[in-house]
């Protein structure tokens, strides 16, 4: 009878150690069971709201892919712009960028006869160069640009193109 006593005994400790291990191993995942964080943090980012990055290549196809104003990437030679937050600041008006938006913009520009403060306003909504691999944040982050918040006036042209 002793043995069966020592045994139970046995048992219930090795249960006790295995709840008490458990506790302490949802307390440091914040609730979670070990196969879930495993499976659901995988990335670097640990705040799993937040979107991991997407990465781009560049391409012409890409770029005619955002032929809208709502969403409007142009290119000048091999760089890649995303104008999409500049439309409405443009001081020639949002068509002149618009009609232009999914492909190649850099004859327009030139025939323009734009300013250098215009080449850099453009200038600050690069993305990249065709052929190169960018992630959506730098995408993303040119949408934040404060030259878009001037009411269109940051280009200092005189031509009103």
């Amino acid at each position: 009878m002793s043995k069966i006593v020592i045994v139970a005994v046995f048992i219930f400790w090795i249960a006790v150690s295995f709840f008490y291990a458990n506790t302490l191993v949802e307390q440091n995942l914040g609730g979670k069971n070990v196969a879930a964080n495993i499976n659901t943090n995988t990335s670097a980012n640990s705040d799993s709201n937040v979107p991991s990055p997407i990465s781009y290549t560049l391409t012409t196809a890409l770029v005619a892919q955002h032929n809208t104003a709502a969403d409007c990437w142009a290119t000048v030679g091999n760089n890649v712009y995303n104008v999409t937050s500049y439309i409405r600041a443009h001081p020639g008006g949002a068509s002149n960028i618009t009609s232009y938006c999914g492909a190649d913009i850099g004859a327009a520009f030139a025939s323009q006869g734009h300013s250098a403060n215009a080449s850099n306003i453009m200038a600050s909504y690069k993305i990249g160069i065709l052929g190169t691999v960018v992630d959506s944040t730098a995408i993303e982050a040119v949408n934040n640009n404060p030259i878009a918040n001037t009411g269109g006036r940051g280009d200092d042209d005189d031509d009103d193109d």
